[in-house]
């Protein structure tokens, strides 16, 4: 499965849009960086999107020491484990890519 990363920046901020298979809107995640970085999740019940929206925002925000909102949406019907492993790696190398590309 193919998946997309799309950001825009918000004036200072940054927008991350994760999203595969079925779009949709699972989880939203803010992270920003003020003594230490910090996360806050609001998850769809019933989606597991929280997973990638946390570590996402996470990175970034400590990373680029901004507020990063993530959204991420992924779905494939009946994924096995490793199909939701290799989602959720890709994921997260698509977040380490644009880290490389903003620094």
């Amino acid at each position: 499965m193919e998946l997309q990363l799309k950001a825009q920046f918000l004036g200072q901020d940054l927008l991350v849009i994760i999203s595969g298979g079925e779009v949709h809107a699972g989880a939203a995640a803010v992270g920003g960086f003020l003594t230490r970085p910090y996360v806050s999740v609001i998850t769809v019940p019933g989606h597991r999107d929280d997973v990638v929206a946390k570590e996402a925002a996470l990175r970034l925000s400590s990373e680029l020491q901004r507020t990063c909102i993530v959204l991420v949406g992924i779905h494939i019907n009946d994924a096995s484990k490793e199909q939701i492993n290799d989602m959720v790696r890709t994921s997260l190398e698509l977040v380490s890519e644009l880290i490389e590309a903003l620094k």
